[in-house]
């Protein structure tokens, strides 16, 4: 019933504009504004392998990514080096699809 009540949460897509320099360190920029946030999910691309889940901490060689399976459960939290990750997506439908699952979870 979770599911159907909040099925417009996974197919809606709400646009965020994230300010970034032109500096070549994007990456951190984008994972730093989502530290901590369970609000939003993130996908990344590290060591050509996808990863969805959200940022718990970051420094400026590390991140500390809490990854989701495709029930909303959490797998593990893993560090990666920021260098190792080459693409980061933002509440992609796969990724809310996920984070609805995982709030119902929390709400058991």
């Amino acid at each position: 019933q979770y599911t159907i009540d909040n099925n417009s949460f996974a197919d809606n897509y709400k646009n965020t504009v994230l300010p970034l320099e032109s500096s070549g360190d994007w990456i951190r920029q984008i994972l730093t504004e989502y530290r901590g946030d369970k609000s939003s999910v993130l996908g990344i691309l590290a060591c050509d392998d996808w990863y969805i889940g959200f940022v718990e901490e970051i420094d400026d060689i590390f991140v500390s990514f809490t990854e989701l399976d495709k029930n909303g459960e959490v797998i593990d939290t893993t560090i990666y080096k920021i260098e190792d990750i080459s693409s980061v997506h933002v509440n992609e439908q796969e990724g809310r699809k996920r984070l609805m699952l995982y709030n119902w979870r929390r709400n058991l």
